[in-house]
Protein backbone atom coordinates (compact mmCIF):
# COMPACT_ATOMS: atom_id res chain seq x y z
CA UNK A 1 0.00 0.00 0.00
CA UNK A 2 1.54 3.00 -1.06
CA UNK A 3 -0.12 5.23 1.15
CA UNK A 4 0.98 9.27 0.45
CA UNK A 5 0.76 10.73 3.60
CA UNK A 6 2.50 7.76 5.49
CA UNK A 7 5.76 9.21 3.24
CA UNK A 8 5.46 12.45 4.40
CA UNK A 9 4.78 11.89 8.27
CA UNK A 10 7.35 12.83 10.65
CA UNK A 11 8.00 14.33 14.18
CA UNK A 12 8.80 17.52 11.77
CA UNK A 13 5.74 17.41 9.23
CA UNK A 14 2.13 17.65 8.96
CA UNK A 15 -0.14 16.37 6.06
CA UNK A 16 -2.96 18.49 5.07
CA UNK A 17 -6.38 17.97 2.87
CA UNK A 18 -7.74 20.93 0.69
CA UNK A 19 -11.01 21.21 -1.13
CA UNK A 20 -12.22 23.01 -4.01
CA UNK A 21 -16.17 23.81 -4.81
CA UNK A 22 -18.19 26.20 -5.73
CA UNK A 23 -21.41 27.35 -4.32
CA UNK A 24 -23.97 29.83 -5.40
CA UNK A 25 -24.11 32.57 -2.19
CA UNK A 26 -27.57 33.97 -2.67
CA UNK A 27 -31.15 33.27 -5.11
CA UNK A 28 -31.05 36.89 -5.86
CA UNK A 29 -27.46 37.27 -6.96
CA UNK A 30 -25.12 35.20 -9.75
CA UNK A 31 -22.40 35.79 -7.44
CA UNK A 32 -20.64 32.46 -6.82
CA UNK A 33 -18.18 31.98 -3.96
CA UNK A 34 -15.14 29.26 -4.46
CA UNK A 35 -13.32 28.57 -0.81
CA UNK A 36 -10.17 26.79 -0.26
CA UNK A 37 -10.76 24.60 2.60
CA UNK A 38 -8.38 22.68 4.37
CA UNK A 39 -8.05 20.02 7.33
CA UNK A 40 -5.05 18.64 9.18
CA UNK A 41 -4.77 14.49 8.78
CA UNK A 42 -2.94 14.41 11.85
CA UNK A 43 -6.14 15.24 13.49
CA UNK A 44 -8.73 12.89 14.54
CA UNK A 45 -11.95 12.68 12.55
CA UNK A 46 -13.90 14.44 14.95
CA UNK A 47 -11.43 17.30 15.56
CA UNK A 48 -11.25 17.76 11.67
CA UNK A 49 -14.54 18.24 11.39
CA UNK A 50 -14.41 20.59 13.91
CA UNK A 51 -11.31 22.48 12.43
CA UNK A 52 -11.91 23.35 8.71
CA UNK A 53 -10.07 26.21 7.71
CA UNK A 54 -10.61 28.63 4.78
CA UNK A 55 -7.45 29.26 3.52
CA UNK A 56 -9.16 31.98 0.74
CA UNK A 57 -12.19 33.08 -0.72
CA UNK A 58 -12.89 33.58 -4.68
CA UNK A 59 -16.16 35.98 -5.40
CA UNK A 60 -16.92 36.17 -8.78
CA UNK A 61 -19.91 35.91 -11.53
CA UNK A 62 -18.45 32.78 -13.46
CA UNK A 63 -15.79 30.33 -12.85
CA UNK A 64 -12.52 31.24 -11.94
CA UNK A 65 -9.37 30.75 -13.98
CA UNK A 66 -7.47 28.46 -11.76
CA UNK A 67 -3.99 29.92 -12.43
CA UNK A 68 -5.01 33.19 -10.36
CA UNK A 69 -7.90 31.75 -8.08
CA UNK A 70 -5.04 28.94 -6.39
CA UNK A 71 -1.69 31.19 -6.88
CA UNK A 72 -1.52 32.62 -3.46
CA UNK A 73 -2.88 29.22 -1.82
CA UNK A 74 0.19 27.35 -3.73
CA UNK A 75 2.41 30.36 -2.53
CA UNK A 76 1.52 29.78 0.76
CA UNK A 77 1.80 25.94 1.16
CA UNK A 78 5.20 26.54 -1.00
CA UNK A 79 6.08 28.10 1.71
CA UNK A 80 5.06 25.90 4.55
CA UNK A 81 6.87 23.46 3.10
CA UNK A 82 9.97 25.05 2.97
CA UNK A 83 10.22 26.86 6.19
CA UNK A 84 7.42 25.53 8.31
CA UNK A 85 5.56 27.37 11.25
CA UNK A 86 6.64 28.11 14.86
CA UNK A 87 4.86 27.51 17.82
CA UNK A 88 4.98 26.50 21.38
CA UNK A 89 3.85 23.83 23.34
CA UNK A 90 4.37 22.78 27.14
CA UNK A 91 6.52 25.96 27.11
CA UNK A 92 8.90 24.81 24.36
CA UNK A 93 9.23 26.15 20.61
CA UNK A 94 8.39 23.63 18.66
CA UNK A 95 8.81 23.72 14.30
CA UNK A 96 6.44 21.42 11.76
CA UNK A 97 6.46 21.86 7.89
CA UNK A 98 3.16 21.48 6.39
CA UNK A 99 2.81 19.84 3.43
CA UNK A 100 -0.50 18.90 1.11
CA UNK A 101 -1.26 15.11 -0.27
CA UNK A 102 -4.95 15.43 -1.08
CA UNK A 103 -7.09 17.18 -3.43
CA UNK A 104 -10.59 16.85 -2.83
CA UNK A 105 -13.34 18.42 -5.60
CA UNK A 106 -16.09 17.62 -7.54
CA UNK A 107 -16.49 16.23 -11.43
CA UNK A 108 -16.87 19.33 -12.45
CA UNK A 109 -14.54 21.66 -10.56
CA UNK A 110 -11.50 18.38 -10.77
CA UNK A 111 -10.55 18.84 -14.54
CA UNK A 112 -10.65 22.62 -14.19
CA UNK A 113 -7.84 22.26 -11.32
CA UNK A 114 -6.10 20.00 -13.12
CA UNK A 115 -6.31 22.18 -16.71
CA UNK A 116 -7.86 19.01 -18.69
CA UNK A 117 -11.18 18.30 -20.76
CA UNK A 118 -14.47 17.81 -18.40
CA UNK A 119 -15.40 14.52 -17.88
CA UNK A 120 -18.02 14.36 -20.92
CA UNK A 121 -15.43 15.54 -23.83
CA UNK A 122 -12.69 12.94 -25.22
CA UNK A 123 -10.37 11.48 -22.63
CA UNK A 124 -12.23 13.36 -19.52
CA UNK A 125 -11.13 10.78 -17.16
CA UNK A 126 -8.49 12.61 -15.22
CA UNK A 127 -7.04 9.00 -13.80
CA UNK A 128 -7.10 7.04 -16.93
CA UNK A 129 -6.70 6.71 -20.49
CA UNK A 130 -10.02 5.76 -21.30
CA UNK A 131 -11.68 8.06 -24.30
CA UNK A 132 -15.33 7.55 -24.09
CA UNK A 133 -17.22 6.09 -26.39
CA UNK A 134 -20.30 8.73 -27.72
CA UNK A 135 -23.82 6.27 -27.57
CA UNK A 136 -27.43 7.42 -28.23
CA UNK A 137 -29.39 7.82 -25.30
CA UNK A 138 -32.89 8.68 -25.20
CA UNK A 139 -32.91 12.10 -27.70
CA UNK A 140 -29.26 12.93 -27.31
CA UNK A 141 -25.85 11.63 -26.81
CA UNK A 142 -23.82 10.63 -23.91
CA UNK A 143 -20.36 9.14 -23.72
CA UNK A 144 -20.04 5.75 -22.53
CA UNK A 145 -16.99 4.31 -20.27
CA UNK A 146 -17.84 1.34 -21.34
CA UNK A 147 -14.83 -1.45 -20.16
CA UNK A 148 -16.21 -4.73 -21.86
CA UNK A 149 -13.48 -4.70 -24.80
CA UNK A 150 -10.44 -2.82 -23.43
CA UNK A 151 -8.54 -2.43 -20.35
CA UNK A 152 -7.52 1.22 -20.38
CA UNK A 153 -4.14 2.32 -18.55
CA UNK A 154 -3.89 4.72 -16.02
CA UNK A 155 -2.40 8.32 -16.18
CA UNK A 156 0.99 8.64 -14.07
CA UNK A 157 2.10 12.24 -12.98
CA UNK A 158 4.97 12.37 -15.53
CA UNK A 159 2.91 11.57 -18.52
CA UNK A 160 0.28 13.96 -17.64
CA UNK A 161 3.50 16.74 -17.02
CA UNK A 162 5.05 15.63 -20.31
CA UNK A 163 0.71 16.21 -22.39
CA UNK A 164 1.23 19.08 -20.95
CA UNK A 165 4.09 20.91 -22.29
CA UNK A 166 3.18 19.95 -25.54
CA UNK A 167 -0.49 20.72 -25.21
CA UNK A 168 0.92 24.08 -24.49
CA UNK A 169 3.64 24.08 -27.43
CA UNK A 170 1.22 23.32 -29.72
CA UNK A 171 -1.94 24.72 -28.86
CA UNK A 172 -4.28 21.73 -28.96
CA UNK A 173 -5.24 19.30 -26.38
CA UNK A 174 -3.25 16.64 -25.90
CA UNK A 175 -4.88 13.21 -24.29
CA UNK A 176 -7.41 15.44 -22.88
CA UNK A 177 -4.61 17.27 -20.98
CA UNK A 178 -4.72 21.34 -22.23
CA UNK A 179 -2.02 22.86 -19.75
CA UNK A 180 0.12 22.21 -16.70
CA UNK A 181 -1.86 22.38 -13.65
CA UNK A 182 -1.21 24.82 -10.81
CA UNK A 183 -1.17 22.74 -8.42
CA UNK A 184 1.81 21.20 -9.94
CA UNK A 185 3.79 23.58 -8.51
CA UNK A 186 3.49 22.23 -5.27
CA UNK A 187 6.00 20.47 -3.61
CA UNK A 188 5.93 16.14 -4.31
CA UNK A 189 2.52 16.60 -5.74
CA UNK A 190 1.12 14.30 -7.97
CA UNK A 191 -1.31 15.99 -10.04
CA UNK A 192 -2.83 12.57 -11.34
CA UNK A 193 -2.88 10.28 -7.52
CA UNK A 194 -3.29 13.89 -5.39
CA UNK A 195 -6.07 15.17 -7.24
CA UNK A 196 -8.50 12.69 -5.42
CA UNK A 197 -12.14 11.25 -6.08
CA UNK A 198 -14.35 11.30 -3.10
CA UNK A 199 -17.38 9.07 -2.28
CA UNK A 200 -19.88 12.50 -1.36
CA UNK A 201 -19.41 12.93 -5.78
CA UNK A 202 -19.00 9.54 -6.99
CA UNK A 203 -20.89 6.89 -4.61
CA UNK A 204 -24.00 9.30 -3.86
CA UNK A 205 -24.61 10.54 -7.37
CA UNK A 206 -24.24 6.75 -8.92
CA UNK A 207 -26.54 5.59 -6.44
CA UNK A 208 -29.42 8.72 -6.93
CA UNK A 209 -28.76 7.83 -10.95
CA UNK A 210 -30.11 4.25 -10.32
CA UNK A 211 -33.34 5.22 -8.50
CA UNK A 212 -33.97 7.78 -11.37
CA UNK A 213 -33.57 5.00 -13.71
CA UNK A 214 -35.67 2.54 -12.35
CA UNK A 215 -38.77 5.34 -11.29
CA UNK A 216 -38.51 7.77 -14.14
CA UNK A 217 -41.32 7.29 -16.83
CA UNK A 218 -39.95 6.14 -20.13
CA UNK A 219 -40.19 8.69 -23.36
CA UNK A 220 -43.69 8.78 -24.88
CA UNK A 221 -44.10 5.52 -27.34
CA UNK A 222 -40.28 4.40 -26.45
CA UNK A 223 -39.96 0.78 -25.23
CA UNK A 224 -40.28 0.00 -21.75
CA UNK A 225 -37.27 -1.10 -20.35
CA UNK A 226 -37.12 -4.45 -17.62
CA UNK A 227 -36.15 -2.63 -15.14
CA UNK A 228 -38.43 0.03 -15.31
CA UNK A 229 -40.51 0.09 -12.12
CA UNK A 230 -42.73 3.56 -12.87
CA UNK A 231 -45.79 1.42 -12.60
CA UNK A 232 -44.83 0.42 -8.84
CA UNK A 233 -44.96 3.49 -7.08
CA UNK A 234 -47.63 3.16 -5.09
CA UNK A 235 -46.61 -0.03 -3.86
CA UNK A 236 -42.96 1.34 -2.76
CA UNK A 237 -44.66 4.75 -1.22
CA UNK A 238 -47.16 2.00 0.73
CA UNK A 239 -43.86 0.28 2.13
CA UNK A 240 -42.08 3.74 2.72
CA UNK A 241 -44.78 5.28 4.43
CA UNK A 242 -45.04 1.67 6.60
CA UNK A 243 -41.48 2.32 8.44
CA UNK A 244 -41.36 3.83 11.70
CA UNK A 245 -38.04 4.55 12.10
CA UNK A 246 -37.70 5.35 15.87
CA UNK A 247 -33.71 5.58 16.76
CA UNK A 248 -31.84 6.92 13.62
CA UNK A 249 -34.02 8.88 10.93
CA UNK A 250 -36.71 11.59 12.71
CA UNK A 251 -38.50 11.13 8.81
CA UNK A 252 -39.95 8.45 6.90
CA UNK A 253 -38.61 8.48 3.62
CA UNK A 254 -40.75 9.52 0.43
CA UNK A 255 -41.00 8.88 -3.40
CA UNK A 256 -39.94 12.79 -3.55
CA UNK A 257 -36.78 12.34 -2.42
CA UNK A 258 -35.69 8.91 -4.62
CA UNK A 259 -31.87 9.21 -4.19
CA UNK A 260 -31.84 9.31 -0.40
CA UNK A 261 -33.58 5.66 -0.49
CA UNK A 262 -31.44 2.93 0.97
CA UNK A 263 -31.96 -0.44 -2.10
CA UNK A 264 -33.80 -2.61 1.08
CA UNK A 265 -36.93 -1.00 0.05
CA UNK A 266 -36.77 -1.83 -3.24
CA UNK A 267 -36.33 -5.77 -2.86
CA UNK A 268 -39.43 -7.21 -3.38
CA UNK A 269 -39.94 -4.43 -6.44
CA UNK A 270 -37.45 -4.73 -8.60
CA UNK A 271 -36.25 -8.20 -10.28
CA UNK A 272 -33.48 -10.20 -8.96
CA UNK A 273 -30.82 -9.95 -11.74
CA UNK A 274 -31.38 -5.66 -11.49
CA UNK A 275 -31.64 -5.99 -7.68
CA UNK A 276 -28.55 -8.44 -6.65
CA UNK A 277 -25.66 -5.78 -8.64
CA UNK A 278 -27.30 -2.80 -6.24
CA UNK A 279 -26.45 -4.66 -3.17
CA UNK A 280 -23.17 -5.71 -4.34
CA UNK A 281 -22.72 -1.89 -4.82
CA UNK A 282 -23.90 -1.05 -1.60
CA UNK A 283 -21.66 -3.23 0.48
CA UNK A 284 -18.22 -2.31 -0.98
CA UNK A 285 -17.09 0.32 1.62
CA UNK A 286 -17.57 -2.20 4.31
CA UNK A 287 -14.60 -4.09 3.29
CA UNK A 288 -11.28 -3.58 4.66
CA UNK A 289 -9.95 -6.14 2.04
CA UNK A 290 -8.38 -4.45 -0.82
CA UNK A 291 -8.91 -7.35 -3.43
CA UNK A 292 -12.51 -7.79 -2.26
CA UNK A 293 -13.80 -4.42 -2.73
CA UNK A 294 -11.99 -4.04 -5.81
CA UNK A 295 -14.01 -7.16 -7.30
CA UNK A 296 -17.16 -6.14 -5.88
CA UNK A 297 -16.47 -2.56 -7.79
CA UNK A 298 -15.69 -4.47 -10.97
CA UNK A 299 -18.84 -6.66 -10.62
CA UNK A 300 -21.41 -4.08 -10.64
CA UNK A 301 -19.85 -1.68 -12.98
CA UNK A 302 -20.00 -5.03 -15.62
CA UNK A 303 -23.36 -5.80 -14.39
CA UNK A 304 -24.48 -2.17 -15.44
CA UNK A 305 -22.84 -2.78 -18.91
CA UNK A 306 -24.92 -6.45 -18.88
CA UNK A 307 -27.75 -5.66 -17.66
CA UNK A 308 -29.16 -1.48 -18.55
CA UNK A 309 -26.53 -1.07 -21.56
CA UNK A 310 -23.24 0.31 -22.18
CA UNK A 311 -24.91 3.92 -22.75
CA UNK A 312 -25.75 3.91 -19.36
CA UNK A 313 -22.45 3.30 -18.04
CA UNK A 314 -21.29 6.93 -17.01
CA UNK A 315 -18.76 8.91 -15.83
CA UNK A 316 -19.59 8.53 -12.47
CA UNK A 317 -19.91 4.79 -13.20
CA UNK A 318 -16.79 4.28 -14.27
CA UNK A 319 -15.42 6.16 -10.89
CA UNK A 320 -16.25 3.25 -8.58
CA UNK A 321 -13.10 1.63 -10.67
CA UNK A 322 -10.86 4.04 -9.69
CA UNK A 323 -11.35 3.25 -6.13
CA UNK A 324 -8.61 0.86 -5.77
CA UNK A 325 -6.08 2.84 -5.94
CA UNK A 326 -7.71 5.78 -4.04
CA UNK A 327 -8.17 3.56 -1.08
CA UNK A 328 -4.29 2.25 -1.51
CA UNK A 329 -3.11 5.97 -1.65
CA UNK A 330 -5.68 7.49 1.53
CA UNK A 331 -7.40 4.78 3.26
CA UNK A 332 -10.96 4.65 2.93
CA UNK A 333 -13.08 6.69 1.32
CA UNK A 334 -14.78 8.44 4.34
CA UNK A 335 -11.28 9.52 5.46
CA UNK A 336 -11.33 12.34 2.71
CA UNK A 337 -14.75 12.24 2.16
CA UNK A 338 -16.66 16.01 1.04
CA UNK A 339 -19.14 15.97 3.54
CA UNK A 340 -17.68 17.77 6.25
CA UNK A 341 -16.39 20.64 3.24
CA UNK A 342 -19.56 20.78 2.15
CA UNK A 343 -21.24 21.56 5.43
CA UNK A 344 -18.63 24.22 5.61
CA UNK A 345 -19.85 25.36 2.19
CA UNK A 346 -23.41 25.73 3.98
CA UNK A 347 -21.99 27.56 7.00
CA UNK A 348 -21.28 30.16 3.82
CA UNK A 349 -23.73 30.10 2.30
CA UNK A 350 -26.12 30.53 5.32
CA UNK A 351 -23.77 33.64 6.77
CA UNK A 352 -24.54 35.56 3.34
CA UNK A 353 -28.26 37.18 3.82
CA UNK A 354 -28.41 39.68 0.99
CA UNK A 355 -26.60 39.94 -2.51
CA UNK A 356 -24.84 43.44 -1.24
CA UNK A 357 -21.34 43.19 0.60
CA UNK A 358 -21.22 39.72 -0.01
CA UNK A 359 -17.55 39.57 0.75
CA UNK A 360 -18.00 41.43 4.18
CA UNK A 361 -20.58 38.84 5.37
CA UNK A 362 -18.45 36.01 4.97
CA UNK A 363 -15.48 37.34 6.16
CA UNK A 364 -17.39 38.75 9.11
CA UNK A 365 -18.79 35.53 9.83
CA UNK A 366 -16.29 33.58 9.26
CA UNK A 367 -13.94 35.69 11.55
CA UNK A 368 -16.70 35.36 14.49
CA UNK A 369 -16.89 31.69 13.44
CA UNK A 370 -12.94 31.19 14.52
CA UNK A 371 -12.62 33.79 17.03
CA UNK A 372 -15.74 31.59 19.24
CA UNK A 373 -13.54 28.42 18.56
CA UNK A 374 -10.27 30.37 19.87
CA UNK A 375 -11.89 31.50 22.62
CA UNK A 376 -13.58 28.22 23.89
CA UNK A 377 -10.10 26.29 23.61
CA UNK A 378 -8.75 29.28 25.75
CA UNK A 379 -11.42 30.01 28.27
CA UNK A 380 -13.01 26.28 28.55
CA UNK A 381 -11.40 25.70 31.56
CA UNK A 382 -12.49 28.16 33.63
CA UNK A 383 -16.28 28.68 32.05
CA UNK A 384 -19.00 29.17 34.48
CA UNK A 385 -22.34 26.85 33.89
CA UNK A 386 -23.78 30.22 32.84
CA UNK A 387 -21.36 31.27 30.22
CA UNK A 388 -20.99 27.45 29.04
CA UNK A 389 -24.66 27.26 28.13
CA UNK A 390 -24.70 30.97 26.40
CA UNK A 391 -21.12 29.83 24.23
CA UNK A 392 -23.44 26.59 23.30
CA UNK A 393 -26.56 28.12 22.68
CA UNK A 394 -24.25 30.68 19.98
CA UNK A 395 -22.59 27.68 18.52
CA UNK A 396 -26.06 26.20 17.83
CA UNK A 397 -26.78 29.67 16.04
CA UNK A 398 -30.06 29.90 18.83
CA UNK A 399 -31.54 26.95 17.90
CA UNK A 400 -32.24 24.53 21.26
CA UNK A 401 -32.24 20.67 20.73
CA UNK A 402 -36.08 19.27 21.33
CA UNK A 403 -36.46 17.56 24.32
CA UNK A 404 -38.01 13.96 23.84
CA UNK A 405 -41.82 13.43 24.71
CA UNK A 406 -40.73 9.61 26.02
CA UNK A 407 -38.10 7.80 26.79
CA UNK A 408 -37.80 4.04 26.79
CA UNK A 409 -34.89 2.59 27.51
CA UNK A 410 -32.26 4.24 25.04
CA UNK A 411 -35.04 5.01 22.89
CA UNK A 412 -36.16 8.56 22.19
CA UNK A 413 -39.31 9.48 20.85
CA UNK A 414 -39.98 13.33 19.63
CA UNK A 415 -43.02 15.23 19.93
CA UNK A 416 -46.27 15.18 21.12
CA UNK A 417 -48.15 12.17 19.87
CA UNK A 418 -51.87 11.91 18.95
CA UNK A 419 -52.81 10.38 22.06
CA UNK A 420 -50.94 9.19 25.35
CA UNK A 421 -51.79 5.10 24.45
CA UNK A 422 -48.46 4.32 24.50
CA UNK A 423 -47.53 5.84 27.67
CA UNK A 424 -50.54 3.84 28.92
CA UNK A 425 -48.93 0.49 27.25
CA UNK A 426 -45.32 1.06 28.59
CA UNK A 427 -46.51 1.35 32.33
CA UNK A 428 -48.99 -1.54 32.13
CA UNK A 429 -46.32 -3.93 30.23
CA UNK A 430 -44.01 -2.52 32.90
CA UNK A 431 -46.70 -3.13 35.53
CA UNK A 432 -46.80 -7.14 34.28
CA UNK A 433 -43.37 -7.78 34.30
CA UNK A 434 -42.95 -6.76 37.75
CA UNK A 435 -45.72 -9.12 38.77
CA UNK A 436 -44.15 -11.72 36.43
Amino acid sequence: MENFSIHFRTSDTITVNFFIDGLQVATTSKQSAWPVLLTVNELPLVLRRKHVLMTSLWLSMKKPLCTEYLKPFVAEMRELARTGVTFRRNGKLKSVRVKPVCCISDTIARPMIRNSKQFNGKFGCGFCLHPGVKMQMGKGETRSYTTKETDYPLRTHQEVMDLAARAQRLGVPQRGIMAPSVLSELPDFDVVRCIDLDSFHAVVNVAKRFVKLWFDAPCKGALVPPYKIHTKIGVVDERLLGINQLLKYPERPCLSLKGQIICSYFKKCIATEFFKPLVTFGTWSRYSNAKLTVKNLQQFVSGIDDLYGPQHVTFSCHLLTHFKRSVEDFAQPFTHSAFLYESFNNEIKESVHSSNAVSKQIKKAMQLKFALVRMEAELSVNMSAQQRAYLDKVNLRGKQLVAPHLCIESVSLLGKPRSDLMRTKVAFSTCIATQL
